[in-house]
This record gives C-alpha cells, sequence and structure tokens, in this order.
C-alpha cells in the first residue's frame, strides 16, 4: 500500500508543545504508514520562526518533537524506530519578514528511512 502525506496542518497550542486535537489524525495517519513498514525510521524535527529568544525558539522546537514522538511511541511504534531533534529558527524554508512566511517556518519534518535508504524530508507546518 502507498500513501504519501503532503502539506497538512500539525498544530500546536501558541507557545506549547501541546498537540493540537486537529493534529491526531496526521499523526495517526503516520502511525498505520509506520505498521505497514516495520524496517521504517522516523526523525521529528521541530523548527520555529525567528521571533523571540534563539535558546527558547530551540527548546520549544525540541519539546515539540518530542511530543510528536512520544505520541507515535503510545500508539505502537517502538521508541528505537523514533528520535527527535529541535532546530529553532536555523533552517527557516520562507522570510521571517510577514506573517505567512513565519507561519510556514513554524513546522515539523519527518524524515523517513527504510533499511538505510532515506526519503524527505516531509515538512509538516
Amino acid at each position: 500500500m502507498s500513501r504519501v502525506v503532503q502539506q497538512a496542518d500539525l498544530n500546536f497550542e501558541k507557545s506549547s508543545d501541546k498537540i493540537g486535537t486537529s493534529a491526531m489524525s496526521l499523526l495517526d495517519e503516520i502511525v498505520e504508514i509506520a505498521f505497514d513498514c516495520p524496517s521504517l525510521t522516523i526523525s521529528v524535527t521541530g523548527h520555529t520562526d525567528n521571533t523571540g529568544n534563539e535558546a527558547s525558539n530551540r527548546a520549544l522546537s525540541k519539546a515539540r518533537a518530542d511530543s510528536v514522538v512520544a505520541y507515535l511511541s503510545e500508539r505502537g511504534i517502538e521508541k528505537k524506530r523514533l528520535s527527535a531533534t529541535g532546530a529553532g529558527s536555523d533552517t527557516p524554508i520562507a522570510s521571517n519578514e510577514d506573517a505567512a512566511g513565519r507561519q510556514a517556518n513554524r513546522r515539523i519534518e519527518f524524515d523517513l528511512s527504510i533499511e538505510n535508504k532515506a526519503y524527505g524530508p516531509f515538512l509538516i507546518p
């Protein structure tokens, strides 16, 4: 079975690592994909815009990635198949000069690997 997850909303409560309820169906889809492919490993990277203190941004991006990994693990994906990183505002994909760009930069990326073959990153704003 082949599925592709493209730009979908994975939201968090403002300035928090608490995953929004509308993100659950997307994460459940990722769980299904992981169950369908037991050799799949998932690296989750959190990103922020450049608003505020970079140390705080890095901590928040890591906490959000950790929350995603915890969600996937709680639904049965082995922890050894998951990793989390916080990139802060280091790698923007849009300008931080306007609200739309800042929103695009606040995202989660999933890198998928199967038996030493990497696929991704897949961007989830």
